[in-house]
């Protein structure tokens, strides 16, 4: 599976009514292009603690593909 660079976060979490939430996010794909990505979790604590470490770290949050969709722009 290939590594995507979350760089930004853009908002959320949001609850999808399962008990599942996820973040909206920024990232870098691998073939370089960057896309808005739906990053899911099972908890809601979990999105807003990477909500909050996305944005205050000078580092990008790297991502298994397999954990979120893309919306190309």
């Amino acid at each position: 599976m290939a590594v995507i660079e979350v760089h930004k976060f853009i908002e959320g979490p949001f609850e999808l009514g399962d008990e599942t939430w996820y973040n909206l996010c920024l990232a870098l794909l691998p073939d370089d292009d960057w896309a808005e990505v739906e990053i899911y979790y099972s908890s809601f604590d979990a999105a807003y603690e990477d909500s909050i470490r996305i944005n205050r770290s000078p580092y990008p949050l790297e991502v298994d593909d397999g954990c979120l969709i893309s919306n190309l722009n």
